[in-house]
């Protein structure tokens, strides 16, 4: 397989039980050490509401994102099951910028607000 980042072929160590799963995205470990998955969280009150950030990489990489789609979709599993929030996706968020913006969603939705981003930038 080649990584679809790097492009540099490279193979998967596979057990009996999933040598017939088909996996979507493959990407290598040296990109995964290169590209390292950091989640972190900031939380901010709005006016009425609650805003809860989740950015999956701690700086801005110059790559496509959508190859990390199977730890987005994971994380996203998880944060659906909160209740009395609505989930929003972005690739980067500017807090400086869309905070305004974020507390008029809130008030229209008149619900907390949980962001799942690739990139927080403050």
């Amino acid at each position: 397989m080649n990584c679809l980042i790097c492009k540099r072929p490279f193979y998967k160590k596979r057990s009996f039980l999933d040598l017939f799963k088909e996996e979507k995205g493959y990407i290598c470990d040296l990109c995964y050490k290169r590209y390292p998955i950091k989640i972190t969280n900031e939380f901010f009150r709005l006016e009425n509401y609650n805003c809860l950030v989740v950015s999956i990489f701690e700086y801005e990489y110059k790559i496509n994102y959508n190859y990390f789609i199977e730890e987005y979709q994971k994380i996203y599993k998880r944060l659906a099951n909160l209740n009395g929030s609505d989930v929003l996706f972005f690739d980067s968020v500017d807090l400086t910028n869309d905070l305004e913006l974020l507390n008029i969603y809130a008030n229209l939705l008149g619900n907390n607000i949980i962001i799942l981003t690739f990139n927080l930038r403050k």
